[in-house]
């Protein structure tokens, strides 16, 4: 069964076992490294073990699997944030909003990101355009319901 090793994984993380959650989720994603869930829920076993940096690096690999993976940008973001990257932090989150259609807050994550971000051209240039699609979608539609 592909996704038992994911769903062992979690099951341990809920009884408050993060060294088995970690050991069980690792032996997953040996054999299937795609598997950006198993990453999510990787990184949240080690956020429970206090390993803030391998759990950021399983954030990664899990948004190197599936770059629009909310919930690997909203993890990514609130661990940048709390360690003082307050760029990385509003970026993610911005795109953790847009990808699940919170187009108002994206805006407001991503705005605030941009001042932060300005030496990463990378981010800096998805950021301009996510505000960009986002301002023109939403004109598009308040004008719709006028």
């Amino acid at each position: 069964i592909a996704g038992a090793g994911r769903e062992l994984g979690r099951l341990a993380l809920r009884r408050r076992d993060p060294r088995a959650a970690t050991a069980l989720l690792r032996e997953h994603l040996d054999r299937q490294p795609g598997d950006a869930m198993a990453w999510v829920e990787l990184a949240k076993a080690l956020e429970v073990a206090k390993d803030a940096e391998g759990a950021k690096a399983a954030y990664r690999r899990a948004l190197g699997a599936a770059p629009e993976l909310d919930v690997a940008h909203e993890g990514f973001g609130l661990l940048a944030g709390r360690d003082g990257d307050r760029g990385a932090g509003f970026y993610h989150l911005g795109l953790a909003a847009r990808y699940r259609g919170e187009y108002e807050k994206a805006l407001d994550q991503l705005r605030r990101a941009l001042p932060l971000i300005e030496a990463d051209e990378t981010k800096k240039a998805v950021a301009k355009q996510n505000i960009s699609d986002i301002e023109g979608y939403l004109e598009v539609e308040s004008e719709e319901g006028e």
